[in-house]
């Protein structure tokens, strides 16, 4: 079962620094996140399978607050250098080195919020 340690640890990990006034809002984002896909999928209990990809839910939702509230924030996130091309043949990679930190912070959370979708038909119950 889930658990705010759980996003807590998920969170510090993809380079986010949390403070402890921070715990009531990763409680919420992670009920939230869990909520969400019980509704989805129509089920009363999380399946295992979907564990990692509701934290990756509640990490997006965590980080849109975040944005919001206090977007130096994420100073501790190095966002300075983001790969837009990658060649294998004679190794050559791109840099891009046009986009904002906060565009690239809503690539992320855009990103970690899509993942889920494709999941839910696999654990989907229909209702009658």
């Amino acid at each position: 079962m889930l658990d705010s340690t759980m996003l807590l640890q998920y969170i510090n990990s993809i380079g986010v620094a949390t403070i402890n006034d921070d715990n009531d809002l990763i409680t919420v984002c992670l009920n939230d996140a869990i909520n969400e896909v019980l509704n989805n999928i129509n089920c009363s209990s999380l399946p295992q399978g979907l564990e990692n990809d509701t934290l990756k839910l509640a990490t997006s939702k965590f980080l849109f607050f975040r944005k919001a509230f206090n977007p130096q924030s994420f100073s501790n996130m190095d966002l300075n250098r983001t790969v837009k091309q990658v060649s294998v043949g004679d190794v050559s990679t791109t840099f891009e080195d046009g986009t904002s930190d906060s565009a690239k912070i809503d690539f992320i959370i855009e990103c970690l919020k899509n993942s889920i979708v494709p999941l839910y038909a696999r654990y989907r119950r229909l209702t009658w």
